[in-house]
């Protein structure tokens, strides 16, 4: 899967040439066992400490876990130098 690359090597900000490199962004979380399951999790990969802002948020499109799952895993490509990337998971009921 690519992510803020359409695929041409090309920087959307100016047309240079860029090294992008694939991560993996693997992210677990608890869920109390007295309350039931979502119908899913939604998570993202933002950078900074708020992942409500949209220039935050770094990696496209939200992957999707089941409800009954706590962790889920995703590749991401990143801008040589970026190294604050973190994730957010939400509920959707």
């Amino acid at each position: 899967m690519k992510f803020n690359d359409p695929g041409d090597g090309i920087d959307d900000n100016g047309g240079a040439p860029v090294t992008r490199k694939v991560v993996y962004v693997y992210a677990t979380w608890q869920w109390p066992s007295n309350v039931p399951n979502p119908t899913c999790f939604e998570a993202i990969t933002f950078l900074g400490t708020d992942p409500t802002t949209a220039i935050a948020i770094l990696a496209g499109p939200t992957k999707t876990a089941d409800g009954s799952v706590r962790d889920i895993q995703w590749p991401i490509r990143l801008k040589a130098g970026i190294s604050n990337a973190n994730a957010a998971v939400r509920p959707i009921w």
